[in-house]
């Protein structure tokens, strides 16, 4: 795992991390095997982690390089829901969208 910035236990009692560094969100079981259940695109990463039911709720902030430092955070929060199935539905965003 690459620069975890969430952990949440769904229903099932898997883990969920979010990930910035791959950008992803994983689930790990209760038997340790590891799966990618969303993959963001190449400029957003995840902030933060919730569950309700069993959708998982994503934060999600766009990344920029910086020259001569790693990636900063710019801003554009949004919030995704990500159903069991792995559809994404953008559900908050300040540019609505």
């Amino acid at each position: 795992f690459d620069h975890v910035m969430g952990l949440v236990v769904d229903p099932a009692g898997n883990i969920v991390v979010a990930e910035r560094g791959s950008r992803s969100i994983r689930s790990i079981d209760g038997a340790g095997r590891v799966r990618t259940v969303f993959t963001l695109s190449f400029l957003a990463s995840p902030t933060g982690l919730g569950i309700s039911g069993s959708d998982l709720y994503v934060l999600t902030q766009l990344r920029a390089p910086t020259p001569g430092f790693l990636a900063g955070f710019v801003g554009n929060p949004t919030l995704r829901k990500i159903t069991p199935d792995g559809r994404s539905t953008v559900v908050a965003s300040p540019s609505g969208r």
